[in-house]
């Protein structure tokens, strides 16, 4: 009887901890229709996706949208998201001519906040 508690116990905690993880996990999937840039990656024309874990300060990693390959992991900065649309949005940098644009900061969605990437 007590084997079974504490087994039952146990798988509870995992759960919880799995939910907990998942609660933690901000994802928005993003489209690009052109050529784009994070610091020392380039992300061709194509559908990722952008995550957040809020307990690992800050840190985005970007994958493809089927997760199957990751494609950046970096520090950023938090910044205060301007007014309007509470929509995944990202703001493009400049770039000169033939170079991709480079992701300035990603506006996750229902978020008050946007991480600005460190180049």
């Amino acid at each position: 009887m007590r084997t079974r508690i504490l087994a039952f116990a146990l798988v509870g905690l995992a759960a919880a901890a799995a939910l907990s993880a998942q609660s933690l996990t901000q994802v928005n999937h993003l489209t690009f229709r052109q050529t784009v840039a994070l610091p020392g990656v380039v992300l061709p024309p194509g559908s990722y996706s952008f995550e957040l874990n809020v307990s690992a300060h800050n840190v985005v990693r970007v994958m493809t949208r089927d997760r199957q390959q990751h494609v950046f992991l970096g520090m950023t900065v938090p910044v205060e998201r301007p007014a309007g649309p509470r929509g995944a949005r990202v703001l493009l940098g400049e770039a000169p001519a033939g170079q991709p644009m480079p992701i300035r900061v990603w506006y996750p969605a229902n978020s008050p906040n946007g991480y600005r990437f460190l180049y």
